[in-house]
């Protein structure tokens, strides 16, 4: 009976794609934005990219040695290991560049290229306007945090999200979002942000807040710990001349699961939460009804003296513009 239900599913997903996604409000749109989470994971998977992140995290904290130590732990080894100092420079050249990025603070100058706001300083509000925004939304730890994730994984994303501030108002919001919950369509694209299909970003949140914020029950938990890199914090940096203290961290990143045992608590029992971004293509009839024209390119008069609407043409228009 399992096999037959999965079977209708797969039959039925098989009926959508990226250009004909299901209306919304079809019991189809969950299952399919979640195997188009699923590809993605995949892919990033195939393509070793956490692994690789996780490997340029571990050169970071100063886990340099840790597998040699490993492989060569004898008592003449522990004694060379025991008088030596290992210093990250890795770790002080990010920190460097880092440093150098936002010691200037740069930030945006309005310049008058016309000469119109030489009377009134339109062009100096606007530059006054800016250093306010670049200071009360925090920017220059932003630009401090999208360096050091470039300079740690190679990778940088900045999500923009609605900030409220009123119910009829909203700014643009910008927040830096960790690679391992970044999960784009597979390919290669010059602009990701205009030609990729579709972007999903997971998240892992307690199960209470998934329920009350989405209205549902019985949402299990799910091991978010592997999947968005939570194991990074099990690698440490190798301890000097101690081999049992080289033994007790991970040496490589397989997939855990969460350290803790017993019943799963607060900060364990969290559910994964998948946003997904998706160009939709869907058409839809334009409200504005087709006035009959004649020769001269006026509207038909009727003999009521309205204007002649055509009921057989109708034109389509993008559901979703941009």
């Amino acid at each position: 009976m399992a096999e037959d239900t999965t079977t209708a599913v797969n039959e039925e997903l098989g009926k959508w794609s990226l250009v004909e996604l299901p209306p919304e409000g079809h019991p189809s749109v969950g299952p399919f934005g979640w195997r188009l989470f699923e590809i993605s994971k995949d892919e990033k998977e195939r393509l070793h990219l956490p692994l690789r992140w996780k490997a340029n995290y571990k050169l970071y904290i100063g886990d340099h040695v840790a597998d040699r130590v490993k492989n060569l732990a004898t008592n003449i080894f522990n004694k060379i290991m025991d008088k030596a100092v290992v210093v990250n420079l890795f770790f002080a050249n990010v920190q460097r560049t880092i440093a150098n990025i936002t010691a200037r603070n740069p930030i945006a100058e309005v310049v008058d290229l016309d000469g119109l706001s030489n009377e009134d300083g339109a062009d100096n509000l606007l530059t006054v306007k800016l250093i306010k925004w670049w200071k009360d939304s925090n920017q220059s730890k932003k630009l401090a945090t999208t360096a050091l994730k470039m300079e740690k994984y190679g990778i940088t994303i900045e999500k923009a999200i609605p900030k409220y501030v009123s119910e009829a108002q909203a700014e643009a919001e910008i927040i830096i979002v960790d690679p391992f919950s970044f999960f784009p369509c597979p390919g290669n694209y010059e602009d990701i942000s205009m030609d990729c299909p579709y972007v999903a970003f997971a998240y892992p949140e307690n199960v209470e807040t998934v329920e009350e914020v989405f209205k549902v029950t019985g949402v299990e938990a799910d091991d978010t710990y592997s999947l968005l890199g939570l194991d990074r914090e099990r690698s440490e940096p190798a301890p000097s001349g101690t081999y049992v203290g080289s033994t007790n961290y991970a040496g490589n990143f397989n997939p855990v699961a969460h350290p803790a045992t017993g019943s799963k608590d607060v900060r364990q029992a969290k559910a994964l939460v998948v946003e997904l971004w998706i160009r939709d293509y869907s058409k839809k009839k334009s409200e504005d009804p087709v006035i009959e024209l004649d020769e001269n390119s006026e509207p038909v008069l009727d003999n009521e003296g309205n204007r002649v609407v055509l009921e057989d043409s109708v034109i389509e228009e993008p559901k979703y513009p941009g």
